[in-house]
């Protein structure tokens, strides 16, 4: 799929194991306000075809208990390839940027797009979760950055004590 200005993709119910992340950030999307009540709730998504099918998941069965305060999630995707550029997430980020429809964005696919679309969206206050990435950079990204994973730091802290706690220990 490719980003138009009208890509908006409403969802009816499945179930995902995504939910509770996303229902997360749709009441973010909440706090910041600026929708009329009959208007839809459109959360950008930019994510490898994989990704997409998470959140279409996640966007049903949230629609299916009523959406969020009785307003209906739709989404705004943008497919990203594993052979994505961060200069294609930036790209991608002045877009959904500029369109006054989207409250946030879920994505981009890894560290290195998410950290340089990221630039953008704090510029334009756009809230961005990125859902996997562990880059200790993306910490300090901006107030409009949230990751949903440990940084590698963290990862490699967790990983190193597990192995130092095997019996017999490893060589």
């Amino acid at each position: 799929e490719r980003y138009t200005a009208d890509t908006v993709v409403p969802f009816q119910a499945t179930s995902g194991p995504v939910f509770r992340r996303f229902l997360s950030i749709a009441a973010l999307c909440f706090a910041l306000g600026g929708c009329p009540k009959s208007e839809p709730v459109n959360i950008g998504v930019v994510m490898t075809a994989e990704g997409v099918l998470g959140a279409r998941f996640a966007a049903e069965d949230v629609n299916a208990g009523g959406g969020v305060r009785g307003r209906q999630l739709e989404l705004i995707v943008v497919t990203e390839t594993h052979a994505s550029q961060p200069q294609d997430a930036i790209r991608t980020a002045e877009r959904l940027t500029t369109d006054r429809r989207v409250l946030a964005v879920i994505g981009h696919r890894g560290s290195s797009s998410s950290l340089a679309a990221s630039q953008v969206y704090n510029a334009g206050h756009l809230p961005q979760i990125a859902p996997n990435s562990s880059a200790p950079l993306y910490t300090q990204a901006g107030p409009y950055s949230y990751r949903l994973v440990a940084s590698d730091v963290h990862q490699a802290e967790f990983i190193a004590a597990r192995v130092a706690a095997l019996s017999p220990p490893p060589r």
